[in-house]
């Protein structure tokens, strides 16, 4: 039976995929949740396969594991819902057997797989590849010129990728009347006169002035530059339409926080506008629920605002949240906020239980700490390995009685709820007023995917 090693940091989605392998009559002998754990796996289990999601949680990324098992000749088969082309250039550096993208067919998987392991079977002798290898290598366009820009030589490669029709037409030009830039040239020289070899992308010209995109590898030797070249113009091409496609995906997502935004908004304002037609007692449940719905309106807003979508400055969006519940209780000016906050950036996954916890904290002092309607609210906010959150008020503090984590206040069950979603624990001081103090540690994903 065909073992497969799957690796995966997501649970749920690794207990589904794992059920599906073994329906098609694989076995999946074990789940690997990050990097540093696939890679003891593999070299314990010695799997027929590995799958593998690209980002993981720890400093070991997909592709990292599968650049440290490649000596081991184990066919792996990356499935990733993270796509990107530089990603993907990352990850064809590893020479996988197959890259799908979730969410996928499952069928598609199976034969992926199945083309994989085939594959693997069919690996070429050694001395097969080096013959494979030097004829790839007859087709590769070879280059040899001086300093000064006569070209000594070239392979009929390099002439059919010029469109000129013999080596002898090559050898009569002048290495500038290659390039679409003739200062390119010197350029590139100069970056072999203090490394000795070089790589580089340029623009360049053929016989009948049609522009494509060449990568151009080189060393210097006795004052002779020899290289090759390689056509990268489709792949130019394909990153071009790529960064069209994701300006417009910038445009669409930008429009879609907006809208969100906007959406909160008037449910916010329905909110307001239900506070007349309520009891006494139902206008605080309301005016609760508004500020949550303004607290997830606001991260949306700032993700709009952002020039990443992913990012949010935290220090910005907790002084507006937090002016913002004081005006919304009508005392700005008699309960004063004092903020300790460092300008750090959030995603959107830390933001919105962040802004939630802080609403009902903020909110719970302003309706039980100070009966006199006057006092001080403190905010801290800082990362070291972890963040910390401390929020602090000079009221009359938290009952003895109250126990935070069975009391049967909505808000404070929801901050409870919030601080396990963030992986978190809560501190509660009540020596003098109530200081809430809540640590949680960011989730680790391998950056640049």
């Amino acid at each position: 039976m065909v073992s497969i090693l799957l690796v995966e940091d997501e649970v749920v989605e690794a207990l589904d995929l794992k059920n599906q392998l073994e329906s098609f009559g694989y076995s999946v002998p074990d789940i690997a949740s990050n990097g540093e754990e696939a890679v003891n796996k593999v070299m314990e289990l010695q799997p027929d396969l590995v799958l593998i999601d690209i980002v993981l949680k720890g400093d070991k990324d997909g592709i990292g594991v599968a650049s440290e098992i490649k000596k081991l000749n184990t066919p792996v088969v990356y499935l990733t819902g993270h796509y990107s082309e530089p990603t993907f250039q990352k990850a064809m550096l590893t020479d996988p057997y197959g890259y799908l993208v979730k969410p996928c067919n499952i069928h598609n998987l199976k034969f992926t797989i199945e083309v994989a392991l085939q594959k693997s079977k069919q690996i070429l002798s050694h001395d097969e590849r080096d013959y494979l290898e030097s004829v790839d290598n007859s087709m590769v366009a070879v280059f040899k010129t001086s300093l000064d820009g006569d070209i000594l030589f070239v392979n009929k490669a390099m002439a059919d990728r010029f469109k000129f029709e013999t080596v002898d037409e090559v050898l009569r030009k002048k290495s500038l009347d290659l390039y679409k830039n003739p200062s390119d040239r010197q350029r590139f020289i100069e970056e072999l006169k203090q490394g000795y070899s070089a790589e580089d992308e340029f623009e360049m010209l053929t016989s009948d002035g049609k522009v494509i995109n060449i990568l151009i590898r080189a060393h210097l030797t006795d004052e002779v530059v020899f290289g090759t070249m390689l056509n990268i113009t489709k792949r130019v091409q394909a990153e071009n339409k790529l960064k069209e496609s994701l300006s417009d995906k910038e445009v669409l997502l930008r429009e879609i926080h907006h809208r969100v935004k906007n959406n909160l908004q008037i449910i916010s304002s329905l909110l307001s506008l239900q506070e007349r037609y309520v009891e006494d007692d139902s206008v605080d449940l309301l005016k609760e629920s508004q500020g949550r719905v303004k607290t997830m309106a606001m991260i949306h807003e700032k993700l709009y605002q952002s020039p990443t979508f992913t990012n949010i400055r935290i220090k910005e969006y907790i002084m507006e949240l937090v002016n913002n519940v004081l005006y919304s209780y009508g005392v700005n000016g008699s309960i004063v906020p004092e903020f300790d906050i460092e300008d750090l950036k959030v995603d959107i996954d830390t933001g919105i239980p962040l802004g939630l916890i802080i609403n009902e904290l903020v909110t719970n002092s302003i309706k039980y700490a100070f009966p006199q309607r006057s006092g001080n609210i403190k905010l801290q906010f800082k990362s070291n390995d972890d963040y910390e959150l401390v929020v602090a008020d000079d009221g009359v503090g938290l009952p003895e009685d109250v126990n935070i984590e069975t009391t049967d206040s909505l808000g404070l069950q929801l901050v409870n709820s919030l601080v396990k979603q963030l992986d978190g624990r809560l501190e509660v001081d009540r020596s003098e007023g109530t200081e809430y103090k809540i640590i949680f540690k960011r989730l680790k994903y391998n950056e640049g995917i």
